[in-house]
């Protein structure tokens, strides 16, 4: 248990500190930094040997985000995570059959959650002095 617990722990550690994952092309465009996200795609496009002919100027000249740093800036934390979190929700309400498979799963998941911890509560404690009983 501890060696599992502690490989884990290594592991996330090397992955903060060794192992670094580029931005994604969203959230370059939303920050404003197409300098960056241009030079992105054309390594990533160099990576896998196809031709990437894309321009700052020609991206600049597609025209502004809706969502651009003022909008994203001025609104809460709080509202966008509850508005992404209630898209979430309806999806998975979006039509009966759906709205029953979820509602199914979060059944199940609760009584397990209940079960489990309730199950191992009320078993017998026996010391380990005590000779079990032998049934012939």
């Amino acid at each position: 248990m501890f060696t599992g617990g502690s490989l884990m722990f290594v592991m996330s550690i090397l992955r903060v500190l060794v192992i670094r994952l580029p931005e994604t092309p969203k959230f370059l465009v939303t920050s404003g930094r197409e300098d960056e996200l241009v030079s992105m795609l054309q390594n990533l496009a160099s990576s896998y040997r196809r031709p990437c002919s894309l321009t700052v100027a020609q991206l600049r000249a597609c025209g502004s985000i809706s969502g651009s740093e003022e909008s994203v800036a001025r609104q809460s934390m709080g509202r966008r995570i509850g508005k992404s979190l209630l898209s979430h929700l309806k999806g998975l309400f979006s039509t009966r059959k759906l709205a029953f498979s979820t509602c199914m799963a979060w059944l199940s998941w609760t009584m397990i959650g209940l079960g489990y911890p309730l199950f191992f509560l009320y078993l017998p404690w026996v010391p380990p002095e005590v000779e079990p009983i032998r049934w012939n």
